[in-house]
This record gives C-alpha cells, sequence and structure tokens, in this order.
C-alpha cells in the first residue's frame, strides 16, 4: 500500500474520530467530547484538516460541523459537533449522511478502514468488525478474542442487524448493509490510483 494511499485514508477517516480542539474558557468540550455551552459564533474546529492532493475526498469546514465529500462516489457527510445543532437536511442532498462527532461506537465491514483507525489511535472506538480472520492487527486479534470487539455475525442476518443497530457509524468500501444506510460511511481507499496502479498495464 502506497503512502499516499495511507495518507488518503487516514486523512479520510481522521474528521469522523478526532475530537475538536476549543477554547478550554468560552465553549468548554466536555470529557464525551460534546460542546457544553454552544455558541452559534464560536468555531469548534480550530484545526482544521487541508486537503493538497487527494482527490478522491474533500472537507469543507463551517462554525460546528463539517462537510466531508466522497468525491469518488459522490457521498456526502455532514459531521456535526456533538452538543450542537445539527444542520437543516434541507440544505444537502438526499442522500446526505448526518454523523455527530466524534464518533464513540463503529462499526467496519473493510479490513483497510481498521488499519486506519488503529493508526489514529482509535481503536476503542471499534466495536464490531466483519472479516475479523483476515485482520492482522494482533492487538484487535486480542481485544476480539476477549470481546471487547465482536466479529460480525455472517450467517445470522437478524444478529448482523442487531449488531449494526449498537453503532453511531458504520465504515465500508464499497456499499450499506440493509436499513443501515444513514450511518454508513463509505471510504474509498481502494480506489486510489497509487503507484502499482499506475504501473499496471
Amino acid at each position: 500500500m502506497s503512502i499516499k494511499t495511507i495518507s488518503f485514508a487516514l486523512m479520510a477517516l481522521l474528521p469522523f474520530l478526532a475530537n475538536p480542539v476549543a477554547s478550554q474558557g468560552q465553549n468548554p468540550i466536555n470529557q464525551d467530547g460534546c460542546v457544553t455551552n454552544y455558541d452559534p459564533n464560536f468555531d469548534y474546529f480550530t484545526n482544521k484538516i487541508t486537503v493538497d492532493n487527494a482527490t478522491l475526498f474533500s472537507v469543507h469546514y463551517e462554525r460546528n460541523y463539517k462537510v466531508v465529500v466522497n468525491n469518488a462516489l459522490k457521498k456526502e457527510y455532514v459531521l456535526t459537533q456533538c452538543g450542537t445543532p445539527v444542520p437543516p437536511a434541507s440544505q444537502f442532498g438526499n442522500e446526505t449522511v448526518f454523523v455527530n462527532i466524534p464518533v464513540k461506537n463503529a462499526a467496519s465491514t473493510a479490513t483497510t478502514a481498521v488499519a486506519f483507525i488503529e493508526m489514529l489511535g482509535m481503536r476503542s472506538a471499534l466495536k464490531a468488525v466483519d472479516t475479523e480472520g483476515l485482520i492482522s492487527s494482533p492487538c484487535l486479534q486480542y481485544d476480539l478474542e476477549r470481546g471487547s470487539i465482536l466479529g460480525i455475525e455472517d450467517k445470522d442476518l437478524a444478529k448482523r442487524a442487531d449488531q449494526f443497530k449498537s453503532v453511531d457509524v458504520v465504515f465500508s468500501t464499497f456499499g450499506s448493509e440493509p436499513g443501515m444506510e444513514n450511518k454508513t460511511v463509505i471510504t474509498s481507499e481502494v480506489s486510489d490510483p497509487g503507484p502499482l496502479h499506475v504501473a499496471a498495464p
């Protein structure tokens, strides 16, 4: 996997998982990452991601929310700072997914997302993973063994659906689980034209 692909995936997932940095005086953020005294004139995202080289995603900031766009799929995600109002859905497309951040409970149906979530130091946010036998992280395998992270059910579809209900976000690389369209974030790191893709005939 290329450095460009790693950078793309890390930057694409960071807006969902990172805690904002706000003034400790005027607008404190509690231990859950939620604003306790909302001010509509305050910028809750003092540290902003600048996307210079990636073309598969973009990030746009407002004071209390940010919009991440998966340009490869034309999918839009509105990430609202916990404890602040969600912007009106009428400002966005019909298939826009709204997510409160920082995300505390996530599932991943993509092994690629799992690795990047770990690189961000946010493994504790993962509650369930699919194709767990393909995950090479010893720390995550340990969490699976002790039950702090669950393997997503493959055969019992009702149980599988229940596992997704308990999370805020499902990270995927290809599509949504039935009924989970409003919580699925599709990342496209596997579409990144890294050196191997570019070199292929």
